[in-house]
């Protein structure tokens, strides 16, 4: 079999989905399969993580489906959730993958006024082309399971995994929050604000690790005691997932994707989920948090430890590994299906 990702246009600036597509690839190809990157250049890469998957330019690519290079029976389009409406031209009698990264960009990107009608999205779904879907949550796994109605065994939650001989604790933690502002900025900067104003703050310090290289942002996580969380909505959380693999405390914003991840630190006392728009929770909670510390520093320090371990045991490349094998299988057998019922062969 041979995966086609569709992965362009070429964007730069960190965005874990462009890590995340990569890293499948990664998993395709030690499954034993062929799987290339369509990106606008081949030889493009994003530069802040490290990768070396084979890649082909989108023009290279088109040019040859349209001469008939590819073969339904055995090459398969996967594609993010934002690719729905043009799938039928992109991939034409190829069967497809979506890899919904984000239940909630399911029904378009409404920050960029690209929204279509719930209905339709829901239709496209049923699409005989559209052999499987991916996701990468439990959250939106039961979106697209009980919310849209796609058989069960049409859909795979992928374990996001993590370098998690990077992602570790390393070293004593300082009194610093780390801050991300790349999603709802306006929250940020009001959270912010709020902190400023509060007394016992004085003591701490806020990090941006916005638009940072990967290796900087991890070490950056390793020596902060908290991690403020404004991504909303997420299909998993990959920032939270490295903040808590580092050894971070986190609190805010689960975007529903990363809801296992604060349930998971809340088991340990080490995370708290915020509901989207609650500025003062972040407040509150960070309080809670800075006396803990100064009660039991070394108490709360190895629960940091416990829930860090836990996370990485969890969210390996390991675990990533096994999954996508688990879903190749799924996949492969839908489309045999697929190929049985456009031949008519049963």
């Amino acid at each position: 079999m041979r995966y086609w990702l569709v992965l362009h246009p070429d964007v730069s600036r960190p965005i874990g989905g462009v890590k995340q597509m990569h890293r499948l690839c990664e998993c395709i190809l030690r499954a034993g399969r062929e799987a290339t990157v369509i990106q606008e250049a081949a030889d493009f890469h994003p530069g802040w993580f490290v990768s070396d998957v084979p890649t082909i330019s989108h023009d290279d690519w088109l040019r040859r489906r349209d001469r008939g290079d590819f073969d339904p029976r055995k090459d398969v389009v996967i594609a993010p959730e934002t690719y729905l409406s043009v799938l039928s031209d992109y991939a034409q009698d190829l069967p497809v993958v979506l890899f919904n990264q984000n239940g909630s960009y399911s029904f378009g990107l409404a920050d960029s006024g690209q929204y279509w009608k719930p209905a339709a999205v829901l239709n496209r779904y049923q699409h005989a082309s559209i052999v499987h879907v991916l996701c990468v949550s439990l959250s939106d796994r039961a979106l697209l399971v009980n919310g849209f109605g796609l058989e069960d065994n049409r859909v795979s939650c992928i374990r996001n995994g993590l370098e998690t001989e990077e992602c570790r604790p390393n070293g004593s933690k300082s009194l610093k929050m780390a801050v991300m502002p790349r999603k709802n900025p306006r929250d940020v900067a009001v959270v912010q604000a709020l902190l400023r104003q509060q007394p016992w703050m004085k003591k701490w310090s806020l990090v941006d690790i916005q638009s940072r290289p990967h290796a900087e942002v991890i070490k950056l996580l390793q020596g902060c005691a908290l991690f403020l969380s404004f991504g909303h909505p997420e299909g998993f959380g990959l920032p939270v997932a490295e903040a808590m693999a580092c050894g971070c405390a986190v609190i805010g914003y689960s975007g529903l994707g990363g809801r296992e991840l604060f349930q998971l630190g809340h088991q340990y006392g080490t995370a708290v989920e915020v509901a989207f728009g609650d500025w003062l929770g972040f407040v509150t909670a960070a309080e809670r948090l800075d006396q803990q510390l100064n009660a039991d520093a070394q108490a709360f320090a190895l629960k940091l430890l416990a829930a860090s371990k836990q996370v990485r045991r969890m969210y390996s490349m390991e675990k990533m590994q096994d999954s996508v094998v688990t879903a190749l299988s799924r996949i492969e057998a839908r489309v045999d299906a697929f190929q049985s019922r456009a031949t008519g062969r049963v």
